[in-house]
């Protein structure tokens, strides 16, 4: 198999690599209660790294759960008011 990234910034290829933990975490977290004290996730690194593909993914994952909302910036106001 050829390598399946293309960069685009934000653009989600077509595998996600070494993602399934975060992601795991993430479902993990909205199923324990989230809020709790201690619960924080950050996702950082270096530039064009998937740092915007994670984050697409974890809402993803939220919007699979009834109750939440995944908002991005194209998100329309008046579409959750």
């Amino acid at each position: 198999m050829g390598n399946p990234f293309k960069p685009a910034a934000g653009m989600t290829p077509p595998v996600l690599i070494s993602r399934a933990g975060g992601i795991e975490d993430f479902s993990y977290a909205l199923d324990d209660g989230v809020g709790a004290p201690g619960r924080l996730m950050y996702v950082i690194g270096a530039c064009d790294v998937g740092k915007t593909v994670m984050l697409n993914a974890l809402g993803d994952v939220a919007q699979q759960r009834d109750g939440w909302l995944s908002m991005r910036r194209s998100t329309p106001i008046s579409s959750v008011v």
